[in-house]
């Protein structure tokens, strides 16, 4: 009996340190009770190019990765439904489609509606991702270079190169003026460049 009661005395003290070692653990050199601060995680997010409101135009596509072999190729236009014809870029025949909608832009460039047809009077602008599939052959177009729309009833319509523009900051970037027949291709820049490229390249072409 008198060892168990030496053995509860133990445990008692035992737990007395314990408690006092635990209330000076939550105390400061100040004798105040310490605020541990916890930083809130660090949000990453990724800005998207501008949208049509911002620009007054329409939005930039999104990139697809760099790492796509470079290798010029026919594009496919099994997946263009809403095809509005095809553009010929050195050699490279690329089909467009009616609309800059994001889904259309996923798969092929587009035109975009609120500016001319392919062909008539006033300026003509289509839109597209730097990918090899879409406007990557503009990295390559000169001053005097001829791109050529045929539509799908056999129509086609020749234009010269006649100036290409960078825009580092996207804020910069402003359609051309237009007083004749005019073409103006608009895909990101630079070329190569992983994930979503900060600039625009454009590229004006007069109609022959």
């Amino acid at each position: 009996m008198k060892k168990l009661t030496i053995i509860r005395a133990v445990v008692t003290v035992a737990l007395a340190v314990a408690v006092m070692i635990l209330a000076l653990l939550c105390f400061d050199e100040n004798g105040q009770t310490p605020i541990v601060e916890i930083e809130a995680p660090v949000r990453i997010v990724e800005t998207a190019m501008p949208s049509v409101s911002a620009l007054g135009a329409t939005a930039e596509p999104a990139e697809d990765a760099s790492t796509e072999a470079m290798q010029p190729q026919k594009a496919s236009s099994s997946v263009v439904t809403n095809r509005l014809g095809t553009l010929t870029i050195h050699g490279q025949d690329i089909p467009i489609a009616d609309n800059v909608g994001e889904a259309t832009l996923e798969k092929s460039p587009g035109w975009m509606p609120d500016s001319a047809p392919p062909g008539e009077r006033g300026m003509c602008v289509i839109l597209g991702h730097r990918n090899r599939k879409h406007l990557r052959p503009l990295e390559k177009v000169e001053q005097g270079d001829m791109i050529t729309f045929s539509y799908p009833d056999g129509r086609t319509v020749n234009y010269t190169v006649v100036n290409t523009m960078i825009y580092e900051n996207p804020s910069d970037w402003r359609l051309p003026s237009a007083v004749s027949n005019t073409l103006v291709l608009v895909t990101c820049y630079p070329f190569r460049y992983t994930g979503h490229a900060p600039g625009k390249y454009q590229v004006l072409c007069i109609k022959n």
